[in-house]
């Protein structure tokens, strides 16, 4: 007996939205249906005070536009909203949303390989490649760096170590690596994608 919120990719055509719903019926929901963005920005409209203050107009006849940009793992979903002005006994403000972007097949999982090939030419050095299950867990290892960087706050992580394990009896003795700069991170994922 509670209410039930799914979230789902904006880039979801009524097909997919179909399935949802009835994956959802099947197992004995009632959700109601919100597009990622759209619950990111919910969840920004929480500090009601700063939204108030950097984004809603100051009279009823403005209206202003934020762009939200959903970088997933392997898609990136842009949704366009409207903040209106509204009286305080209306809750200071209105939101709708005004447009969709199409399904953009760039995510997270880009920019982790992107990365990984950053640390594969210095781990089996130029010219040379890592076999497919090296790569893969060299991917992983680079995510994990990517988001301690990027999320550290004032920028403590300037570096992160991604490795690479042996094989066998050389799991740890055979392990090789490099180290990912914060300049480095920025310029692939940041420059290289945004």
């Amino acid at each position: 007996q509670q209410d039930v919120v799914l979230t789902l990719p904006a880039s979801f055509d009524d097909v997919a939205r179909e399935l949802t719903i009835r994956a959802a019926h099947a197992a004995g929901l009632e959700p109601t249906l919100l597009e990622e963005p759209t619950a990111a920005f919910y969840d920004a409209m929480r500090d009601v005070d700063a939204i108030r203050e950097h984004v809603v107009p100051r009279s009823p006849e403005d209206e202003r536009t934020v762009l939200v940009c959903d970088v997933g793992g392997g898609t990136t979903d842009l949704s366009l909203m409207a903040i209106a002005y509204a009286p305080k006994d209306k809750g200071g403000f209105t939101v709708r949303r005004v447009a969709v972007g199409r399904h953009i097949l760039l995510g997270g999982d880009n920019m982790d390989l992107a990365l990984a090939h950053l640390a594969e030419s210095r781990i089996a050095g130029a010219g040379s490649r890592l076999e497919p299950s090296e790569l893969a867990q060299l991917v992983l290892s680079c995510r994990e760096a990517k988001e301690r960087i990027l999320s550290s706050r004032a920028n403590k992580v300037n570096e992160a170590r991604v490795t690479l394990l042996g094989r066998g009896s050389k799991l740890v003795g055979g392990a090789r690596g490099t180290t990912l700069t914060r300049e480095e991170v920025e310029r692939v994922v940041l420059e290289g994608f945004f």
